[in-house]
């Protein structure tokens, strides 16, 4: 295949070359370094039920592959999210199984973290179904963009402006139902009007352009 030259505009509106790059579609393997290959898969098909046998992808979409190590300092930090249905259920199954547990579960975030047979790291996590908008404390403009950002799990480049909010609402896929519960919603309407029509007309303008994709309000009081 022949490179090609592709132009773009900079944040000056100059236009600069771009550096060619590898055309990438997917990660089919995750290799973790452990010391011992067999009684590492032994371990992840014990306590997270993976088929190493399977003809198909046995993690979700990817593969779990193992490179041995025979010093291994694993690191601090998760190396791996697992995603579950059932974040509860998974945490009492692992602590009963004897899995080493960092911590309770963090129920804001929806997750817990565990190593393995080697140390490594990794998190549980489970998809919300509804994002929660806590807004009995809020007094602020700027504390509802946060309680926004947190709940929808927006990016760290999240604006917090309403534009950035409408964004948010149609790239958002970390909320399952796409439900969005406005608890405390008399109190906010109360202390910043302006702001709680915004934050409701931004939802009721979104589902009127992106039927496909809209979200459901409930309001708890």
């Amino acid at each position: 295949m022949n490179d090609q030259t592709v132009l773009i505009l900079n944040d000056d509106m100059e236009i600069r070359n771009k550096q060619s790059v590898p055309s990438i579609s997917r990660i089919i393997v995750a290799t973790i370094p452990v010391r011992d290959v067999e009684k590492a898969k032994e371990w992840y098909s014990l306590h997270l039920g993976i088929d190493f046998d399977a003809r198909k992808l046995h993690a979700g979409n990817l593969n779990i592959g193992f490179s041995k190590v025979e010093h291994h300092v694993p690191s601090e930090h998760s190396v791996f999210i697992w995603e579950t249905s059932d974040l509860a259920h998974a945490y009492e199954t692992m602590k009963d199984n004897g899995v080493t547990l960092h911590g309770d579960i963090n129920w804001n975030c929806r997750y817990f973290i565990f190593s393995d047979l080697d140390g490594n790291r990794m998190t549980m996590w489970q998809q919300d179904e509804e994002a929660i908008f806590r807004l009995a404390q809020v007094n602020t403009a700027e504390e509802l963009q946060e309680v926004i950002k947190r709940a929808l799990f927006c990016r760290n480049s999240y604006g917090r402006t309403w534009s950035a909010f409408e964004e948010e609402l149609l790239l958002c896929n970390t909320i399952r139902g796409r439900k969005i519960v406005l608890d405390g919603w008399n109190y906010l309407k109360s202390v910043l009007p302006e702001e709680a029509r915004m934050l409701k007309e931004c939802v009721q303008r979104h589902n009127v352009r992106y039927p496909s994709h809209e979200w459901l309000l409930e309001v708890r009081n």
